[in-house]
């Protein structure tokens, strides 16, 4: 297996598991660190797919995928309660994402 497997991986990780909030409502401050868990899973994909050797275009894609997610994440960090909505866009925007990047060949 191969590291870019193990960081698409990773994306997919980042991608769904912010959508357990669609199905369970934590408690106070305890949704920051699953929102955490899914950021740094993804902070570490996008900063793997930066230096490897794909297409510049793909790297904006990554790199709008991972602004969408911070976005959905700066925005329930600050509620007392997740909206968990707002992570449905950064979940599509990965799925398109993460099927150019396996139908890419590093």
């Amino acid at each position: 297996m191969s590291i870019y497997r193990i960081f698409l991986a990773l994306m997919l990780f980042g991608m769904i598991y912010p959508l357990v909030f669609l199905f369970w409502k934590p408690g106070k401050n305890i949704y920051k660190r699953h929102i955490t868990y899914a950021n740094i899973a993804s902070g570490l994909t996008v900063v793997y797919l930066l230096f490897s050797h794909i297409s510049f275009n793909l790297k904006l894609y990554v790199i709008f995928w991972k602004i969408t997610l911070l976005a959905a994440s700066s925005y329930n960090w600050r509620k007392i309660s997740v909206k968990a909505q707002l992570f449905l866009l950064p979940f599509f925007v990965g799925i398109y994402v993460f099927c150019l990047l396996i139908t890419h060949k590093p």
